[in-house]
């Protein structure tokens, strides 16, 4: 009986990822985690074991969303170094603040969640000075190109 369960679980899970890797395609990493946040809702309150279930599940989801999308940048066939590391990165803190939006979601102890908070303030803020200097960069290649003969 627990071989069946176990396989059905399995199969379940392999569902879902499927689910969310096919029903997200068109939303930005960030959208999907954020779906996934009110999608899962809050039935397992009191319960630890679902609420570790439905953490783990979230989690998982939007981690192996950030990796899709920092290989995404590394692929991108255009850029230098500079973008590509800024592209990469940015994903990389949105990631850190989709793990951090999840432990505010399903955590209790308060020093987690203080640290949480603190993550998402640094890792926006960081992304906001990435995308600045990425933005910078590519409008001063732009000029310069312009301004050649």
């Amino acid at each position: 009986m627990r071989m069946v369960i176990r396989s059905w679980r399995r199969v379940l899970a392999v569902i879902i990822v499927f689910v969310v890797a096919v029903g997200f395609r068109r939303s930005t990493t960030h959208e999907r985690c954020q779906q996934l946040l009110v999608g899962n809702s809050s039935e397992s309150e009191g319960n630890q074991s679902a609420q570790r279930a439905a953490f783990v599940y979230v989690a998982s989801a939007c981690m192996a969303m950030m990796h899709e999308a920092m290989h995404a940048a590394l692929a991108a066939p255009d850029g230098g170094p500079d973008a590509v590391f800024g592209a990469a990165m940015i994903a990389h803190h949105q990631g850190a603040i989709d793990m951090a939006q999840t432990e505010l979601r399903y955590g209790h102890d308060q020093q987690l969640r203080r640290l949480a908070q603190e993550i998402i303030i640094m890792q926006e803020q960081e992304i906001r000075v990435m995308r600045r200097a990425t933005s910078q960069r590519a409008s001063s290649r732009t000029a310069h190109a312009l301004q050649e003969p």
